[in-house]
């Protein structure tokens, strides 16, 4: 019996200091810099557009489908927060365009560039699980190509410019190992309208777009 109480001692004189260091490195994190990766897909749906013939302007509309996205990212942790410099890409499918009461297949690929400066509020909520909340604002350039004429009309023309953009973020990761992440997230990006001169010209609006994505983070 003693030699039985003498081994369950020793047991939780060893397993004491183990979960000591566990606590405190759940209750507070070790700040460090790192850098990471995420891919997934978009969801626009649709663009709209005023197609302008020099004194009437007709509304149109682009049909799209889901495409691939991914992005790059680098910042510092701290305790309850996370701040980085982020860059993304994303391509769309074009797979229909409407200009009036007209309305047609249409082949071709739009793609939209972000670099954004993001802060981001954490929340542990399990054992190596943390949840995470917060916005990006930076500067970012769409590109739309040049589609097929439509009732005669060539007003679907290529386009490209660049404005500001902003995004907010909803996330959680599970760390696999010290200070190495796997994550998955939503991100709401905000995107500039664009347009084209000449006659007819097209103007599309602002636009935003929703993203899917999972990646990988690691601290050094």
């Amino acid at each position: 019996m003693k030699s039985k109480l003498l081994l369950v001692s020793l047991a939780l004189c060893a397993a004491l200091p183990l979960a000591s260091h566990a606590q405190q490195r759940r209750a507070a994190p070790v700040p460090h810099w790192y850098a990471g990766i995420h891919g997934g897909v978009n969801d626009v749906k649709d663009w709209s557009a005023d197609v302008n013939f020099g004194g009437p302007t007709t509304a149109g509309e682009l049909r799209l489908d889901r495409g691939l996205h991914f992005g790059l990212m680098a910042g510092r942790r701290t305790e309850n927060a996370r701040f980085e410099v982020e860059y993304q890409h994303g391509r769309m499918d074009i797979d229909r365009m409407t200009l009036g009461g007209f309305s047609q297949a249409a082949s071709g690929k739009g793609s939209y560039d972000a670099l954004t400066v993001n802060a981001y509020r954490t929340f542990e909520v399990a054992n190596r699980t943390t949840a995470y909340i917060g916005a990006g604002i930076g500067w970012g350039r769409v590109k739309l190509p040049t589609l097929p004429t439509i009732s005669g009309c060539n007003c679907f023309r290529g386009v490209s410019d660049d404005g500001l953009v902003y995004q907010l973020r909803l996330g959680a990761e599970y760390e696999i190992q010290n200070n190495q992440h796997l994550l998955a997230q939503y991100t709401l990006l905000h995107v500039p309208g664009l347009g084209s001169g000449g006659a007819p010209s097209v103007e599309y609006s602002s636009k935003n777009i929703n993203i899917f994505s999972i990646g990988y983070r690691a601290g050094f």
